[in-house]
């Protein structure tokens, strides 16, 4: 993660340091199969991915960038109230299935998958339009790991899901339209009863 004082100075090294961000893409997002989940009642565990928690952290990094958030595509595995497979975050909090099964994921975990609008974005900016879409995703990226780890979770920077996996479930050709970069979320390990955590 980038520290803040250094991350101004990385803004401004890109001509946005007055917190601009990239265009919202032209291209409508896949809906997808609705995912509706009435088993999360009441609060979550520190350190516990589920769906409520997962909605936290995606509003989270929209909120970092606003109308000119990236889209999100979501691969998650025993992630409790989200099918296993892949599903597009839509900006209202419903998530919607493209695919289901991921199984080289790890257990109790998620890729968090930026996709943007090169395409808008050099309409919209010129040649600055690319480096702005980089940007807007890494700001988002870094809002949503910051995220993670309030609610205890470990984020790390992965791979995230490459154009072919992609391409039969969501508009991405990776030169208009492609995936910026990635975010891995890990529940934190499950502790046998009576094992205490060592400092």
């Amino acid at each position: 993660m980038i520290p803040r004082p250094e991350m101004t100075e990385v803004l401004a090294s890109f001509g946005v340091e007055d917190g601009r961000v990239s265009t919202p893409s032209r291209h409508r997002p896949p809906t997808g199969r609705s995912v509706t989940s009435h088993a999360l009642r009441g609060e979550s565990a520190h350190g516990e991915l589920n769906l409520a928690v997962l909605r936290t952290i995606l509003a989270q990094g929209r909120q970092a960038v606003g109308s000119g958030s990236c889209e999100l595509v979501v691969s998650a595995r025993d992630v409790a109230g989200l099918p296993d497979g892949i599903t597009v975050a839509h900006e209202d909090g419903a998530f919607g299935l493209l695919s289901p099964g991921h199984h080289d994921l790890r257990p109790r975990s998620a890729v968090l998958s930026l996709l943007g609008d090169i395409e808008t974005a050099v309409a919209e900016h010129g040649g600055h339009g690319y480096r702005l879409l980089l940007t807007t995703a890494g700001r988002q990226c870094a809002a949503m790991s910051l995220a993670a780890d309030s609610a205890g979770l470990r984020a790390e920077r992965c791979r995230p899901l490459a154009t072919h996996e992609l391409r039969p479930l969501a508009p991405v050709d990776g030169a208009g339209r492609a995936v910026l970069c990635g975010l891995l979320l890990l529940a934190a390990p499950i502790r046998p009863a009576g094992q205490e955590e060592r400092s």
